[in-house]
């Protein structure tokens, strides 16, 4: 009988509870269809503003654009893709863009192409203007995991059934150079191993730091790929941080060797092969694949102890940060927007290292949100100041003519970054505008 009454009971809860739920859920399905059914057509006062364009190959379908917007109902996820659904409504915060984790938003003017600057390669090949240099994974604008993952493959392939290919019979040239251990850049060494090619992998960040940089518990992928010394996987439930985990496992399996925390400074050619300079060794080869990102690298400040694990360039998830002690460095709009949402954990206690005696920089609505966080206490703000050094439990300031210790636990620096279109034009690769679809 008592098991009887809680079926009754269950049931009873998936007709007020779950039922309702499902029914609105479809209703908002159906409206934001209909809307995406609507010609956008801007009218004289929209001219010049800015809107949000998302590159659907790209983008991972997390809702942080959707979670970052101001006015509600502007964005929407629909078949697990981001959509402007209501152009009108938007104001052009662009808070969405920041938020984006893979750079599949960005703002553009109204009334201008949109239009966007991507490497120069042929699609076939994945070959760029300059003779073995092959452009891979984010830069193509293909999507993010799974089409990366048969890039980096695909790109072996074809770069061993080229008439003109020769193994290196120099040790100290390699076949291939990999610039990058992302999706495609992972999935390329692999495909090295497995055709026994010669090569070395560079990552200036952390293994597989485009996916470490989403939400937590995102799920990624919805369609089996195939990871090359892996095997088939299947991802329609695979979050980011079992993905992660299948990518360590991976490398811990085949024996990859990755070259993490080292950066390509240059790329230049002598008699008939590459030569990398990066901020850590030089290396010769045939063949070299780019396969950045597209966010760019953080500018880093050069202080004593900026390599400690407790020092990052973004805020990914506010929420995993409790009863710390923080300081956040910048006094731009993601340095504001990270600062109060770390503080507004309650738990936390917050600094703000500004170099300026201002805000300039920021929004209207930022610079009012810091200062009154400031007034209240939530925040303690640094003026005309500077790091000095980082150190596990501590950190030292620059203010004004003295050095003052503080205890800390961990360190966001917002201070720019360097686009990769820079450092591709460098090397000689051309960069090329093409309209957004």
């Amino acid at each position: 009988m008592d098991n009887l009454i809680i079926i009754a009971v269950a049931v009873l809860l998936v007709l007020i509870i779950v039922l309702p739920y499902i029914r609105n859920k479809k209703k908002e399905s159906e409206k934001n269809a209909e809307l995406l059914n609507q010609v956008y057509e801007p009218d004289e006062s929209e001219i010049g503003t800015f809107k949000p364009v998302i590159d659907r190959d790209i983008c991972v379908g997390c809702a942080s654009c959707v979670n970052a917007c101001d006015v509600g109902g502007t964005l929407a996820i629909v078949n697990n893709k981001s959509y402007l659904v209501n152009p009108k409504a938007c104001e052009s915060h662009g808070n969405c863009a920041k938020a984006c984790p893979t750079g599949a938003l960005q703002l553009f003017e109204v009334g201008q192409p949109r239009m966007q600057e991507v490497p120069e390669f042929d699609k076939q090949s994945y070959e760029s203007n300059l003779k073995n240099v092959f452009i891979i994974g984010e830069l193509t604008g293909t999507g993010l995991i799974k089409n990366a993952l048969t890039d980096g493959q695909l790109v072996i392939e074809k770069i061993l059934s080229k008439k003109d290919f020769k193994r290196s019979e120099n040790a100290e040239i390699f076949d291939i150079a990999i610039v990058g251990s992302g999706p495609a850049g992972l999935s390329a060494g692999l495909a090295c191993i497995k055709n026994e090619l010669n090569y070395v992998i560079i990552e200036q960040n952390d293994i597989a730091n485009t996916i470490r940089n989403f939400p937590r518990k995102k799920l990624l992928l919805s369609e089996p790929v195939r990871i090359p010394m892996y095997g088939t996987l299947w991802a329609g439930d695979c979050s980011k941080e079992e993905l992660i985990e299948i990518w360590d496992k991976t490398i811990q399996i085949s024996g990859i060797k990755i070259n993490s925390h080292e950066k390509l400074n240059s790329l230049t050619q002598e008699n008939g092969h590459f030569v990398l300079e990066t901020s850590k060794a030089n290396y010769k080869a045939n063949h070299v694949l780019l396969a950045l990102g597209k966010r760019g690298t953080p500018r880093k400040l050069g202080v004593v102890g900026e390599e400690l694990s407790k020092v990052t360039y973004k805020l990914q998830d506010a929420e995993t940060y409790k009863n710390e002690k923080i300081v956040v460095v910048g006094a731009g709009d993601s340095a504001i927007e990270a600062a109060v949402s770390l503080a507004n954990q309650n738990t936390n206690n917050v600094t703000l290292v500004n170099r300026n005696n201002h805000f300039n920089r920021a929004k209207e609505k930022n610079k009012n949100n810091i200062l009154s966080y400031a007034e209240s206490g939530k925040i303690e703000i640094f003026y005309n100041s500077s790091l000095n050094e980082i150190s596990e439990n501590k950190i030292k300031i620059n203010l004004e003519d003295k050095v003052i210790e503080k205890e800390n636990d961990s360190v966001l620096i917002f201070a720019g970054g360097e686009l990769p279109n820079k450092f591709l034009k460098s090397i000689g690769v051309n960069v090329v505008e093409v309209p957004i679809n």
